[in-house]
């Protein structure tokens, strides 16, 4: 016996909708988590690039960051994952004036090093911020296209 056999007029429609509303999360997580990769495997050949500026691989990372918080909380407005995106990147690079040894350690790791960074520069906090203001324009704009 199915629990559905019993439900009528709106109850149906309530039960559909949950169905549909999942779909569409997971079909815009799909989409994000695309392009999380696409930037992320870009800042990572950029990174081997002779010559290339920092400063774009910094705003990638930013962006990558942003991508990864929209990627957890689809239906989250925005702005908030923007300003959250800013602030751990924020964060990540005032981090990097703390001297603890384990920290420190773990920063001249591989995994470290692409996560934390080495050494703070004021011009890494702009970086980010641009990153971050891109990835919201865009957004923005794709979210209110449709």
């Amino acid at each position: 016996y199915e629990i559905s056999a019993c439900l009528v007029g709106s109850e149906m429609c309530i039960r559909d909708r949950a169905l549909f509303v999942r779909k569409e999360e997971m079909e815009k997580r799909f989409r994000i988590g695309i392009v999380l990769l696409l930037v992320g495997l870009l800042g990572l050949l950029l990174r081997k690039v002779a010559g290339f500026p920092l400063w774009i691989g910094d705003s990638l990372w930013a962006a990558v960051l942003y991508l990864a918080l929209r990627f957890c909380w689809p239906k989250t407005a925005l702005k908030k994952i923007a300003l959250l995106a800013l602030v751990i990147s924020l964060l990540d690079e005032f981090s990097q004036l703390i001297r603890w040894h384990w920290l420190v350690s773990f920063r001249l790791t591989t995994l470290g090093y692409l996560l934390l960074g080495q050494g703070f520069q004021w011009a890494d906090l702009l970086a980010y911020a641009f990153g971050i203001a891109c990835l919201f324009l865009i957004d923005s704009y794709l979210s209110k296209k449709g």
